[in-house]
């Protein structure tokens, strides 16, 4: 069963009425499926998110253990932005191991630098959605063999197809979709994966996932020429190493 060939007239109603009421302000007329009030922030980022001058927010998701990789970026690439029209965030969930040392470790980050939210959920993989919360192509078939790192139940997902969605790396977002999302995330339940899940999310609100050449995924090598041309955007899978090697070299004369 294709999710995209059931009830249409459901997948209407949600879109075109539940989400737009709830923008409104309006009470919605579905009971929520998430508990959002089991959904807490520990801790926020100094910036001011929504303020008129930013024009672009920058959501990185990065598990507690990876600080290194955060100083990588504060040093190379969010170290370069226009300050005042774009923000980098980084939203941290709780270590497995979770104690007053592992904690003061990310409240002394905060402090230091102020760009964490930090969030009450344990920072594993299947909760990624529930961070992507706190914080947000293609069509193919769940994983049903129980031992996969991505194996779906059919109690979890009954159809044997997802919807168009942007496979995890980046993902860019209008004002406008981010807020429909939030809305949406009250009354569509959490599911593991956040990149499948926004595609879900996406197929009901009818807005459709485009992909762009310039958003690279798999890890290859990339030219400095395909940077300073915007032939690529953002890429995926740069350790920290590499990225304090490469970033001086693109920028040196720019």
């Amino acid at each position: 069963m294709d999710l995209r060939a059931v009830r249409p007239s459901l997948r209407n109603q949600f879109s075109g009425v539940q989400t737009n009421r709830a923008v409104a302000g309006e009470p919605a007329r579905w009971s929520r499926a998430n508990n959002t009030n089991l959904f807490r922030t520990i801790k926020e980022p100094k910036c001011q998110m929504w303020n008129h001058t930013l024009e672009l927010l920058i959501i990185v998701k990065s598990a507690f253990r990876n600080k290194k990789a955060r100083d990588a970026i504060r040093r190379t690439w969010a170290t370069h932005r226009i300050r005042s029209a774009v923000e980098v965030v980084f939203i941290v969930g709780k270590n497995n191991d979770a104690d007053v040392i592992n904690d003061k470790i990310v409240l002394d980050e905060i402090q230091e630098h102020g760009d964490l939210l930090y969030v009450d959920v344990i920072d594993t993989y299947r909760n990624n959605t529930l961070k992507l919360y706190e914080g947000w192509m293609f069509n193919t078939t769940p994983f049903r063999f129980g031992f996969h790192k991505h194996a779906v139940s059919l109690a979890m997902y009954p159809f044997d197809r997802y919807p168009p969605y942007i496979t995890a790396g980046a993902v860019l977002l209008s004002r406008n979709s981010f807020v429909q999302f939030y809305h949406a995330m009250q009354i569509v339940k959490i599911y593991p994966y956040d990149d499948v899940y926004a595609g879900i999310l996406a197929y009901l609100l009818k807005i459709l996932p485009t992909h762009n050449k310039a958003f690279v995924f798999w890890s290859r090598y990339i030219s400095k020429e395909e940077w300073i041309l915007g032939d690529v955007i953002a890429a995926h899978g740069f350790s920290p190493s590499r990225l304090l090697e490469e970033f001086p070299l693109l920028v040196q004369d720019s």
